[in-house]
This record gives C-alpha cells, sequence and structure tokens, in this order.
C-alpha cells in the first residue's frame, strides 16, 4: 500500500485510475511489475514540442529492428519501437534530455 502525501491517505496500488492517483505508484514494490504505460506517440510528440519551444532540433540518427536513435541537439537517446513504453523507461528518456531541454522540463 503506498501513501498518497498530499492527501494524507494510503491508496492501495492497483491497475486503473485508483494507481493514477496515488504520487508513489513508481517507487511501490507491489505496482511494479504492473507499471503503466505510455504511448510512444505521445512521448516523442511531447520531446518534438518542448525542443521547438527551446529552439533545439530533434532529428531521427538511425533505426535498428527494436529500437530507434533520435538526437536532440547533442543528446542521443534510444527509443523502443513498441507502441506503448514502459513509464520506468519514458522517465529515463525524459532525464536524459534534460541537458538539452532543461530540468525538469517533462513534468510539466
Amino acid at each position: 500500500m503506498c501513501t498518497d502525501r498530499a492527501a494524507g491517505s494510503a491508496i492501495r496500488c492497483v491497475k486503473g485510475a485508483a494507481a493514477k492517483r496515488c504520487l508513489a505508484y513508481l517507487s511501490c514494490a507491489a505496482y511494479s511489475a504492473r507499471l503503466a504505460q505510455m504511448k510512444r506517440d505521445e512521448l516523442l510528440r511531447r520531446i518534438a514540442r518542448m525542443a521547438r519551444e527551446k529552439g533545439v532540433v530533434v532529428r531521427l540518427d538511425r533505426q535498428g529492428a527494436n529500437h530507434e536513435v533520435w538526437r536532440c541537439g547533442a543528446v542521443e537517446v534510444t527509443v523502443p519501437r513498441h507502441r506503448e513504453i514502459n513509464d520506468v523507461t519514458a522517465i529515463g528518456i525524459c532525464r536524459s534530455l534534460e541537458a538539452e531541454l532543461g530540468e525538469g522540463w517533462w513534468r510539466s
């Protein structure tokens, strides 16, 4: 069970809306096996939109069978070619782009 610190209440980590309300669901061991998924296209759109706002060029560098390598300014990121990307992987991709797009850009 995770504790939602903002509300001061306990929320059981389960699939669906209840897990999304839990602020600590990414660090909860009970939920870690069932992490939420993010659409790949949504992730790439968010990166492209923020790069456009910051004046950074984003381009596809090379493609493999299972992954693509994108270049955002001077930073290379590897993006899986799956329809849905695990939230932990998506956060890792976003954190690697903080050097070009600014710290915490993906939280807004």
